[in-house]
């Protein structure tokens, strides 16, 4: 539950992937679909931490960056029109990673290549977040909070992206950028 103004910093409690020694030996997943569960199968391996933290609002684009902070904010316009990107997913997907590409090339010059990865049209639904397992026209919001540390994960993102190029990264600097 959040609390708060939207100027003033606000206390939520956020639940994140626990660093277990599990996922060393398993990727996190949890299943979008019901399963008869039982002992060597789970709808879910999560094991969760709840986080109080507080979060502070952005008061201005330029005070983050990537090199201090991990994250920045870009102040741009893009021709995305949502009720298209829900109603023609892949086309409208298309255009906007073009636009994104474009974008990101103008905020950082410095990077030679810039490859779209991946892009999640999401709307939740009025039903969202609930316990049940429901269908929904389109993907929901994510519900936990994380960032991807297990072992060499980034190269198994690469690997998915860019097939058989593994050796190509390999020793060489890149970032990826959500």
């Amino acid at each position: 539950m959040i609390n708060g103004s939207l100027n003033q910093p606000v206390r939520a409690k956020i639940s994140y992937l626990s660093r277990d020694e599990l996922y060393k030996r398993e990727k996190p997943y949890s299943a979008e679909f019901e399963i008869e569960e039982n002992e060597t199968m789970k709808n879910t391996n999560y094991i969760l931490t709840e986080l109080e933290i507080l979060i502070h609002p952005i008061s201005t684009s330029n005070q983050f960056t990537l090199d201090n902070n991990g994250f920045c904010t870009i102040k741009a316009r893009t021709h995305l029109d949502i009720e298209a990107a829900l109603a023609q997913v892949q086309s409208v997907k298309e255009s906007y990673m073009t636009e994104l590409q474009e974008i990101l090339s103008k905020q950082f010059p410095e990077y030679r290549r810039i490859e779209p990865m991946e892009c999640v049209v999401r709307s939740r639904d009025n039903r969202f977040p609930s316990p049940q397992t429901a269908v929904v026209k389109h993907e929901q919001p994510a519900r936990l909070a994380h960032s991807d540390y297990s072992l060499e994960g980034a190269y198994m993102q690469l690997e998915a992206m860019f097939p058989g190029q593994k050796d190509y990264f390999k020793d060489k600097e890149f970032d990826m950028l959500k």
